[in-house]
């Protein structure tokens, strides 16, 4: 295994009201850990900056059987594209805040 650093900026979050919510990635870091698994050849091969992400706001939701989330802080799972023989180890979520706009 190998930890990743990756910029919040390769992350995109879907599925959200953007009319009616306002969701961010918590923290003060402009990065987050992940731990990949595959084979050393694999994991070498994989650059940070190639990491990219999508927080799907809609999947956390059918997950839980709910039409929408109220304000607050959740916990909500990351798919990062990665190449042939390279995974996540263990579930990947990350704390969003989200936040109505009146």
């Amino acid at each position: 295994t190998a930890v990743y650093e990756i910029a919040k900026e390769n992350l995109s979050i879907v599925g959200a009201d953007t009319q009616k919510q306002r969701i961010v990635i918590t923290g003060a870091d402009t990065t987050v850990e992940v731990e990949l698994k595959g084979l050393p050849g694999d994991l070498e091969a994989v650059k940070a900056d190639d990491i990219k992400g999508v927080i799907s706001v809609t999947a956390y939701m059918e997950e839980r059987g709910i039409s929408e989330l109220k304000e607050g802080t959740y916990d909500l799972p990351v798919t990062l594209t990665l190449p042939e023989g390279v995974q996540v180890e263990g579930d990947f979520t990350i704390e969003c805040r989200i936040r109505d706009i009146d």
